[in-house]
């Protein structure tokens, strides 16, 4: 009732930011209680109402249909129903190609600019901008749904239109940004090559960069560190892999916890900083390649890698996810435990369970993996005896 008072009281080109920003709340609180059938009606209809604007118009949609075709989609996904959460996303993506081909066909000025100055009398650049902001973000959304192949396409768009059409400079944030996600993309899909060459050539970039890229930059790293260990690379990954904790340590020593929350999409500023839980990731990486060269030297200095990252889970304990805590104290204490060394392993255990209070989920699970490890120690050990039986 509300939503048709409002839609009744206004022209019928009524769609603007504020019209927008009230479907917006009004669906979240219909989403909320569950009225899924109401939330589905009004964002199908304002969708309706924003494609008649345009058409009467200029043929130029603006973002919020997009935006309303997007909080359908994430309407659908809440409800698990995917393919059409996917149909509404491919929609999306229909009608963002077809204001890009409109674009395309306006006049532009081919001049470069710098990296971030860009002239807002330019309204074909801005539009331009816009559309491929949203391009991005449902690079993302096919990502997350597995569809990485329409992921590749979307992204090798954004960046040819980015260098093509804009003139963006290669030590654009942008650019580095895109070629991240594509390479993130190549990886999920397997292309582990392409993915490494996008990782490489977004690097190459940071490091000629004359501003300062910390924690982008070594997420550049970490992710060529990761290709590396895929392709079994150990010795360069473990290189790759250590020269990115050598940065995040000197990052640590100035480091103090954050008292306001920081959206995600700081990432790809310059001011993002290095958390504890990303040096405890690396070094969690680095004792598992040191683990899967099998060899008993090496396995020692690994060892030294995960006792530091436990080092640091003590420390900054309030920052760092219980998940990535458990993780690191397990497989401590898997490694005494597959040594035979019991009594360690149980206190190693110990330490999550006395430091959080764990649910009963998080100990069904862990009483799970001891079971597993039983098994695995007994049936490797009954391998060895065979194999010394049939060598005797």
């Amino acid at each position: 009732m509300f939503f048709d008072c409002v839609r009744s009281s206004t022209p019928l080109h009524f769609p603007d930011d504020a019209m927008a920003h009230v479907i917006f709340a009004y669906t979240e609180v219909c989403m909320t209680l569950q009225f899924y059938e109401k939330a589905e009606s009004i964002l199908k209809l304002s969708i309706k109402d924003h494609i008649s604007a345009a058409q009467s118009r200029d043929g130029f949609l603006n973002n919020h249909c997009i935006y309303l075709l997007e909080k359908l989609a994430g309407l659908y996904t809440k409800q698990s129903k995917m393919d059409i959460a996917s149909e509404c996303y491919q929609t999306s993506i229909s009608l963002l190609r077809e204001q890009l081909e409109k674009i395309s066909s306006s006049p532009s000025s081919s001049r470069t600019f710098d990296d971030h100055d860009i002239s807002v009398e330019d309204q074909t650049r801005l539009l331009l901008l816009s559309v491929l902001e949203r391009y991005s973000y449902l690079s993302v959304q096919f990502d997350e749904l597995g569809y990485f192949d329409d992921t590749i396409e979307i992204l090798s768009l954004v960046l040819e239109t980015k260098r093509d059409r804009l003139c963006f400079i290669d030590g654009h944030h942008s650019i580095t940004s895109t070629l991240n996600k594509l390479g993130i993309a190549h990886f999920n899909s397997g292309n582990l090559y392409s993915a490494l060459q996008a990782f490489q050539e977004c690097l190459e970039i940071y490091e000629a960069s004359t501003e300062v890229f910390e924690a982008p930059m070594l997420s550049v790293l970490y992710n060529i560190a990761t290709i590396y260990n895929a392709f079994g690379d150990y010795d360069q990954a473990l290189g790759t892999y250590t020269r990115v904790l050598a940065q995040e340590m000197k990052c640590l020593q100035d480091y103090t916890p954050r008292t306001v929350a920081v959206s995600d999409d700081t990432a790809s500023s310059s001011t993002s900083r290095v958390r504890p839980i990303d040096a405890v990731n690396t070094l969690f990486k680095i004792f598992r390649v040191y683990k899967k060269k099998a060899n008993a030297e090496m396995f020692q200095d690994g060892l030294k890698y995960l006792l530091q990252a436990i080092s640091l889970c003590s420390k900054y304990k309030d920052e760092i996810p219980l998940e990535q805590y458990l993780q690191v104290h397990f497989a401590l204490g898997d490694e005494y435990f597959l040594q035979g060394n019991i009594t360690k392993a149980i206190s190693i255990y110990k330490i999550p369970f006395s430091t959080f209070v764990l649910s009963t989920e998080h100990f069904d699970g862990f009483l799970e993996h001891i079971n597993d490890l039983y098994e695995y120690r007994n049936s490797t050990k009954d391998i060895l005896l065979k194999t010394a039986a049939n060598a005797a």
